[in-house]
Formats: structure tokens, sequence, C-alpha cells
């Protein structure tokens, strides 16, 4: 690929939207969650589970996946997994005060929202998770 010809033009135009936008993933088109910006949003319009492993391994550090939820739906898991390794973690409180664990999945359903932010190769953070009532 030569940088100037159409193709790399192409791919860089690729990589400058996906580092400035912010694009919308129905989870009812794939349930491993792909990369498409580094600032996604996820709306779960079914029931199930969604893996976002495959968004968190291109996004670059600082990255953020947002899961909202849309139409009738009951309950879904949100995982972070390639094989059995977790990539999720969440702040916890230990006697020792807080921590930030592992954890093997996030349980979301139609009245949560979750923010999550890559922050290195190994750990997709949950930043934000709040339950409307």
């Amino acid at each position: 690929m030569n940088f100037l010809d159409k193709n790399g033009l192409n791919h860089l135009w690729t990589k400058i939207k996906a580092s400035f936008g912010t694009a919308i993933v129905e989870s009812s088109q794939n349930s491993n969650i792909p990369f498409v910006t580094n600032h996604q949003i996820v709306n779960v319009n079914r029931s199930g589970n969604i893996n976002v492993y495959d968004w968190f391994q291109k996004a670059s550090k600082g990255g953020i996946l947002e899961v909202v939820f849309a139409g009738e739906v009951l309950e879904s898991y949100t995982y972070c997994n390639n094989g059995n390794i977790s990539y999720m973690y969440q702040m916890q409180g230990t006697s020792h005060g807080p921590d930030i664990a592992n954890i093997g999945f996030l349980k979301t359903d139609y009245n949560t929202y979750a923010r999550l932010i890559k922050m290195d190769d190994d750990k997709l953070v949950v930043a934000e998770f709040v339950q409307n009532k």
C-alpha cells in the first residue's frame, strides 16, 4: 500500500473518522460488538449477551464504550472476554478501601446505562453504571 494511492488515503480517512467520530451500533446486528470508532454507543435492542472484546481489542487507550437500552429488552449481560479471560474491571469496596476488581460480566437491563473506558490493553473499566428508577 502506497500512502498516496487511493487505498492508502481511504485507510487514513478511516483512521481519522474512528478517532473523532461517535458511532451507534445495534446489538441485534451482532452479539460481538465490532470496533467502529473510539467513542461508540451500543444500543441494546434485544435480550441476550453482548461481547465487547472486538471493540476493546481495536480501541485506543481512553476509548469510551457506552451501553444503552432501547425497545423491550428484559436483560442482557455485557462481557469483555476472549476465551476464558475477562478484561472487564469495576471498582468495589473492600475492608481496606476501594479496589479495582476483575469481573466476569456486567448484568444490564432496560433501566441501566453503562460507560466503559479502555484503560490499557488489559483493562476495560466500568467507569459509570446507573440504574434508573
